[in-house]
C-alpha cells in the first residue's frame, strides 16, 4: 500500500527537521571548538551525523512506501551561543522539538491506521526518550560543574570520547 499524502507530507517536514538538527549540532560543534572545547566539539559532531543518520532512515522509508522526497530549504542556525551550558539548553529544547514533531507523526499514523509508519516510527520514538534524557543529563552535569571548572574540563573529556554508531535500524 502506498503511503498517504498527509504521511508523506509530514514525514518529508521531519526529514527537513532531522536535516535542520544535524546542522544545529555541527554549528554547536564548531562553536565549541571555537571556545576549545574539543571534547564537546566532538560530541556535538557526533550528534550531527547521527541526525543525518536519522534524516536517511526517513528518505529510505518513505521511498520504500512509494513516497516522494521533496528537500526544502534548512532554516539558517541562530549561533549566538555564548557557553556549552547555553548550546545543551538549545540542544534539549530541539530535541524536545523533535519528540512532539514525531509523537504528532504516530497519532496521524495510528489514525490513518497505517501500521507500517507506527511500527517505523516507534524506534524514533524510542530514540527521542534516549536524546533527551542525554542532552538532560549533560545540561545538569554543566550546571554542576559551575561550581568547580575543572569539572567541565573533565566532563569536556568524558565527550571526547564519544564515537559515531551508526543506528541499528539500518544494520
Amino acid at each position: 500500500m502506498k503511503i498517504s499524502y498527509e504521511m508523506q507530507s509530514v514525514i518529508n517536514r521531519q526529514i527537513n527537521n532531522e536535516f535542520h538538527s544535524a546542522y544545529i549540532y555541527m554549528t554547536m560543534s564548531a562553536k565549541a571548538s571555537e571556545m576549545n572545547l574539543k571534547g564537546f566539539a566532538n560530541w556535538f559532531e557526533v550528534q550531527a551525523k547521527e541526525e543525518f543518520y536519522h534524516a536517511e532512515g526517513f528518505i529510505k522509508y518513505l521511498i520504500d512506501r512509494g513516497g516522494i522526497v521533496a528537500a526544502p530549504a534548512i532554516d539558517a542556525v541562530d549561533s549566538s551561543w555564548t557557553s556549552v551550558e547555553e548550546m545543551y539548553k538549545a540542544s534539549l529544547e530541539q530535541e524536545q522539538k523533535v519528540t512532539a514533531d514525531i509523537d504528532a507523526m504516530v497519532a496521524l499514523a495510528h489514525a490513518e491506521k497505517d501500521f507500517a509508519s507506527v511500527e517505523f516510527l516507534n524506534w524514533y520514538v524510542r530514540e527521542q526518550v534516549e536524546e533527551e534524557a542525554t542532552a538532560s543529563e549533560i545540561l545538569e552535569q554543566i550546571r554542576f560543574a559551575k561550581s568547580a571548572p575543572c569539572a567541565l574540563m573533565f566532563l569536556d573529556k568524558q565527550l571526547g570520547k564519544r564515537k559515531l554508531e551508526k543506528p541499528e535500524i539500518w544494520e
